[in-house]
């Protein structure tokens, strides 16, 4: 979220801090002063929606047209010298849970009314921009595109703190991102470039400029972390501070209200105590705002978080404590996790659950007011099977609360007022250990990883005997999530299954050209429901498929090579049950494999 409304303040009020440059030559004047090659620390998160832009989002997602985007993002930096960081984000830190609480909440209001357009009749084209919702598969699809073509990291914690912590320890030229934090952080960047408006044809986007905006508003560099938590960001929401903000502004809401209340609010931070003296100060301040005092530690927390700067996190992240010597093998189980997170080798759900971390699922594009279960309670058993599967090591694990998992998981507007405790569901007794299906690849242990990956994937594949490992590998991910759906969470009929099939073996077989022709005008809403539970069942099976040491090349549970949404939605409407262009083998194959009793 960043800082409230100071976005808008800069863009529409405030044109000496907030200015269109072009990158190639603010690269090249850079590179002439400091002697060094230019290079931009990105946040990953928010060139999503950028990258993504124009691409239809309502039928599922277009994943082979999103690489593309995301190769030329790549390709365009490459082309003009400059080296790229990317930071993804890892887990959300608990005393920022109301505030993804509340933008989960929102969100779901926004896919109910893309929900209640298309069930008008509305067309794909004609839903409201202002209602997207990212397809399910878009981050993972980037996050595994950048490790072939620049340096990655996962943060531990805060995202926006890392990426600051980077650019302040290594002088960088820059940070890409779309966050107002990044305006207030005392980065050591030259710029802070919006991701928003970065412009890949001309290599131009805005500056949004931190000295300009302070001396704009009469404050130090200093003084804008306070300016910031007065305004409303992820650690004071923007509602506990309404009332202080009508005793500044004025109950009457005013024209151009984001520009009045910044300068109220910077006059305010003016004439508070500096420095130091200021936390002496926290407590009236918190009655002040507040009135009452107990929000001085929130006030505290709020402030220090953006002149923080951390270690570098591989360094000073203690990976394990000496948790339970009854497990002698958990610290190597949790060095080689913590390795795979930062270096973004795994999904970032292996590691967190093995730190006991909450499992989260944001809000996707389905109707919670529908007949069709939310993804996040369809594919619930599968996650218990993965849980199994990490836990049953740890330390101490027969003591019932450590066999289970927190999870936040949207499923409706009451699904979030706590955190939903969700018990693991072991593996068969005699299956290999994380470490044997980590690091153990002989041919034997190959056998296994797919047999564990079964069980995971559905309980038909698994008390079946299905041997997954003889079957084509480009069909073992498609083969386990349509079982699953099928099968375990009984919400797939027959015919759908074969639509399913046909679009993964055509898009296997159809280039970015063809798939770009398709045209979908209106969708089935039962359709586009289950372009969200396969998709994100991809994602679970990206993860199941990686807590079994990759029995499969984590390439073919790639988005890109199983689904299209426009293909899928035009399929359905035809109900379609065998493929336009892919393999006739490989769909029967499917169909056999998943519809036999």
């Amino acid at each position: 979220m960043g800082v409230r409304r100071l976005q808008t303040f800069l863009e529409q009020h405030c044109p000496e801090a907030c200015y269109e440059v072009s990158i190639p030559d603010i690269a090249e004047e850079y590179r002439q002063r400091f002697n060094r090659d230019p290079v931009i620390v990105v946040d990953g998160s928010c060139c999503f929606r950028t990258l993504y832009g124009g691409l239809d989002w309502v039928c599922g997602g277009q994943y082979k047209e999103y690489v593309k985007r995301v190769t030329n993002f790549f390709d365009s930096f490459e082309a003009i010298n400059i080296k790229l960081i990317l930071y993804f984000d890892g887990a959300t830190q608990e005393s920022k849970r109301p505030v993804w609480v509340s933008r989960r909440l929102q969100s779901m209001e926004k896919a109910h009314a893309i929900f209640d357009s298309l069930g008008k009749g509305q067309t794909v084209q004609n839903i409201d921009p202002q209602l997207f919702v990212l397809p399910a598969g878009a981050g993972n699809t980037m996050s595994a595109l950048s490790k072939d073509r620049c340096s990655v990291r996962r943060s531990l914690r805060e995202c926006d703190e890392e990426i600051a912590s980077y650019a302040e320890k290594n002088k960088c030229f820059a940070i890409l991102a779309q966050d107002s934090d990044y305006v207030i952080y005392q980065s050591g960047a030259k710029y802070y470039l919006s991701a928003e408006n970065l412009d890949l044809n001309k290599m131009t986007t805005l500056v949004y400029d931190q000295k300009a905006l302070a001396e704009h508003l009469l404050l130090n560099v200093s003084e804008l972390p306070v300016f910031a938590s007065l305004m409303g960001n992820d650690f004071i929401p923007a509602d506990d501070l309404r009332s202080f903000h009508i005793r500044l502004t004025g109950k009457q809401r005013q024209q151009a209200y984001a520009a009045v209340l910044v300068r109220k609010v910077a006059e305010y931070v003016a004439s508070l105590p500096k420095q130091n003296d200021l936390f002496l100060y926290l407590g009236q301040l918190s009655y002040e705002v507040f009135r009452k005092r107990n929000r001085a530690v929130d006030l505290k927390e709020s402030i220090l978080s953006y002149g923080r700067v951390w270690d570098e996190v591989t360094n000073t992240f203690s990976v394990v404590g000496p948790i339970d010597t009854r497990c002698r093998n958990w610290d190597q189980i949790m060095s080689i996790a913590h390795y795979n997170y930062v270096n973004m080798l795994s999904p970032s759900h292996v590691y967190n659950i093995l730190r006991k971390l909450p499992f989260e699922m944001s809000t996707a594009l389905e109707d919670c007011r529908t007949s069709v279960p939310p993804s996040a309670v369809a594919l619930r058993l599968m996650r218990q099977r993965i849980y199994g599967v990490a836990l049953r090591e740890y330390p101490g694990g027969s003591r019932t609360d450590h066999l289970t998992v927190d999870e936040w998981c949207m499923c409706g507007p009451q699904s979030l007022t706590g955190a939903l405790k969700v018990p693991a569901i072991l593996p068969p007794e005699n299956s290999p250990k994380l470490l044997d299906l980590w690091l153990n690849n002989t041919d034997e242990i190959k056998a296994e990883k797919f047999k564990l990956l079964s069980w995971i994937g559905s309980a038909h594949l698994f008390n079946n005997k299905y041997n997954i490992g003889v079957i084509p590998h480009q069909l073992v991910s498609v083969i386990c999530i349509l079982s699953y759906l099928y099968h375990d969470a009984n919400i797939l009929q027959n015919w759908e299954v074969k639509v399913f099939a046909s679009t993964v073996v055509d898009v296997q077989a159809m280039i970015v050209r063809d798939l770009s022709a398709i045209n979908v005008k209106k969708v089935n809403v039962r359709g586009v429901q289950l372009a969200t539970m396969f998709t994100r069942a991809i994602t679970h099976l990206m993860l199941a498929n990686s807590i079994c040491g990759t029995p499969l090349s984590c390439e073919l549970t790639r988005h890109y090579q199983l689904f299209d949404g426009k293909m899928f939605q035009k399929w359905y409407l035809e109900r379609r049950t065998k493929p336009k262009q892919g393999n006739l083998q490989h769909f029967q194959l499917i169909c056999d494999t998943v519809l036999t009793e």
